[in-house]
């Protein structure tokens, strides 16, 4: 990130603590937040290995340098993908907005969400797992299935 890009991040988070702790709703509801089931998500489809309920978390920015059209957070729970704009505004996910009834849906999500999704789950995934070590899958693979059981 630029030093200009830093300090408005900084500006953005020091805005989020002080509406944060004057509880201003108001305020709060003017950053969208998104809560996305991942069940029925196009792009979990045909993946051959589970990703659904992976953890992961990351900071992405689709803009030139220090334009600040569109910024967001995004963290993967079990089964739930939550998205903070940081900077920007998007109208395509509304059905996913904070404040609606939430449901699966069968969709597909906006090309920069996806993307944000292909280099965490295939990218990362396929790189660490060429790194793990045998021994290590051995011993991973033996936890999962004694957990397995005890299930």
């Amino acid at each position: 990130m630029t030093e200009c890009e830093l300090e408005k991040m900084d500006g953005i988070i020091e805005t989020w603590r002080r509406i944060l702790y004057d509880e201003n709703m108001e305020e709060i509801r003017k950053v969208q937040q998104f809560i996305i089931p991942t069940k029925n998500l196009r792009f979990f489809e045909n993946i051959p290995f589970r990703v659904h309920d992976n953890v992961m978390i990351d900071f992405k920015t689709f803009d030139e340098e220090n334009t600040f059209n569109f910024a967001f957070t995004i963290v993967q729970v079990p089964y739930f993908i939550f998205i903070t704009t940081v900077w920007g505004n998007t109208d395509t996910m509304k059905q996913y907005q904070l404040g609606k009834a939430i449901k699966p849906y069968r969709s597909t999500l906006p090309k920069n969400i996806t993307k944000c999704l292909e280099d965490l789950h295939f990218k990362k995934y396929f790189e660490a797992n060429d790194k793990l070590a045998e021994k290590q899958r051995k011993l991973i693979e033996e936890r999962v299935e004694k957990a397995q059981k005890h299930k």
